[in-house]
């Protein structure tokens, strides 16, 4: 996978855009922030991904608040609130961990740290406001195979559309400054 090039990344984010949408409505709390964090920062720019990984977020809260009827507590902004930056240390892990590097041995270490660095951030905000007992073994084990499942769905569409449409995503790596 290659870092895309203006055109090609506003069309790449819209698709992430729409699968985070997508998945917010239907999988509720198991969005998976690791995926899409890793996903950004292996092909898009630092920029395009951030602002991809935090509209994510704000899609999900929206979803959660208005479709899903979260309730309208404290203790549930505050969770909202560490999803958020959880999902952003995820995409700083990512980013640490790939460094231009794209290796399946790489990009398997940078999902990995991207879901440590999410779960770590969501846990440190459940201490504070309630909710560690959602960390147990078989929950965390559930969360990482969802993210690990998204990462490669996304990772196949990703490579899918460059074959399909090799024009506007079959795109020279981007440069970062």
């Amino acid at each position: 996978m290659t870092k895309k090039t203006a055109p090609s990344a506003l069309i790449w984010t819209a698709v992430l855009g729409a699968s985070a949408i997508f998945g917010s409505y239907f999988f509720a709390c198991v969005l998976p922030f690791a995926a899409i964090a890793t996903i950004s920062a292996l092909t898009l720019d630092v920029r395009r991904g951030a602002a991809l990984v935090v509209a994510t977020w704000f899609a999900n809260q929206v979803v959660g608040f208005t479709l899903m009827h979260y309730p309208q507590t404290v203790d549930t902004y505050a969770l909202g609130l560490s999803l958020g930056l959880g999902a952003l240390a995820a995409y700083g892990a990512a980013r640490t961990v790939l460094r231009g590097n794209t290796s399946p041995l790489r990009i398997a270490a940078a999902l990995s740290g991207s879901f440590v660095a999410y779960q770590l951030v969501i846990y440190l905000g459940a201490l504070g406001f309630g909710g560690v007992e959602n960390f147990s073994p078989a929950i965390i084990e559930g969360v990482a195979f969802n993210d690990a499942i998204w990462f490669v769905g996304l990772a196949a569409l990703n490579i899918g559309l460059m074959r399909v449409y090799p024009t506007p995503f079959a795109t020279p790596a981007y440069r970062e400054v």
